[in-house]
């Protein structure tokens, strides 16, 4: 641990287990020499400045949390070439699902512990980075109706409990894919960029995909009956790649870029950050993380 031996710790304490007594867990690092900044937050925006505070004297920032949590740090991680270790402590956490974290917060310590790095991509849209995934359309409307407190009481069942009322508030779009030198033009439901192998609690893009693999995933979804999208919840847990329907478009590409006739929001991670007309790249191996060496 001798070359992270000052560590930035920040807790969101508005995550679902963001009270958990944290510090505790933290002793064996301590033990080791290990000098550790602690703060507790209870917005995420407040993250990037407690970093370029701390920045000159930090090796690493371990951030306690969700995807959300996750995602407001990013760009000034890169900024100052700081290592990210994760502390599991939201509902979907699809970063630490894809990376291996366990949600089990002395397992997470001991990742941090061993000083194990990976370097990951991270997909952008408009220059904002994401590490998961980027929704248009109908995973749009779950992000705004999902409030912090929902998050904390119903865990990721407030997912699919949020999926009827989005639906029905849902419309279908008009927009202009173009996708390895490809033009995509017609009405969709929902458009989905992704970088790692997990979105919304557990769901896979493709059974295939790596955080490390230079590609970005992306999903089409025309307009189809809210019986019809049921009948695919189940099977989104394979992978959209398994799904045999024709409303579903699914292709890999290093950019992406999508054209709508007016503005149309774009969630990244979970939490509303660009609006259309949206260019989306990937970024290849541009984060460490602390993590389990990969099999």
């Amino acid at each position: 641990m001798a070359l992270f031996n000052r560590l930035l710790v920040i807790i969101n304490q508005n995550s679902r287990f963001g009270q958990a007594d944290i510090r505790s867990y933290l002793q064996s690092l301590e033990n080791d020499g290990v000098r550790i900044h602690f703060h507790r937050i209870n917005k995420p925006k407040e993250i990037q400045s407690l970093i370029e505070g701390n920045a000159h004297r930090i090796d690493a920032v371990i951030l306690g949390g969700g995807d959300g949590t996750i995602n407001s740090a990013l760009e000034v991680l890169i900024k100052h070439r700081l290592p990210l270790g994760i502390i599991p402590l939201g509902n979907a956490n699809d970063l630490a699902r894809t990376l291996g974290i366990e949600e089990d917060i002395t397992t997470a310590v001991s990742i941090i512990q061993s000083a194990t790095l990976r370097q990951i991509d991270l997909g952008s849209v408009n220059q904002k980075y994401f590490m998961n995934t980027a929704h248009i359309g109908l995973g749009v409307l779950m992000a705004r109706d999902l409030s912090p407190s929902q998050k904390r009481i119903w865990g990721l069942l407030s997912y699919p409990k949020n999926l009827y009322h989005a639906f029905r508030q849902n419309r279908s779009f008009r927009a202009r894919v173009s996708i390895n030198g490809r033009k995509i033009t017609g009405r969709f439901i929902q458009i989905s960029v992704s970088n790692g192998k997990y979105f919304g609690g557990g769901k896979i893009i493709r059974e295939d995909a790596a955080i490390d693999d230079g590609w970005l995933d992306v999903v089409l979804v025309k307009p189809q009956s809210f019986a019809k999208m049921l009948t695919l919840v189940p099977k989104l847990f394979m992978g959209f790649s398994e799904i045999s329907n024709e409303k579903i478009i699914v292709m890999r590409s290093h950019k992406v870029s999508v054209r709508t006739r007016k503005p149309r929001t774009i969630v990244t991670d979970g939490e509303i950050t660009r609006k259309t007309p949206a260019r989306f790249d990937i970024n290849p191996k541009i984060l460490q993380v602390f993590a389990p060496a990969k099999i």
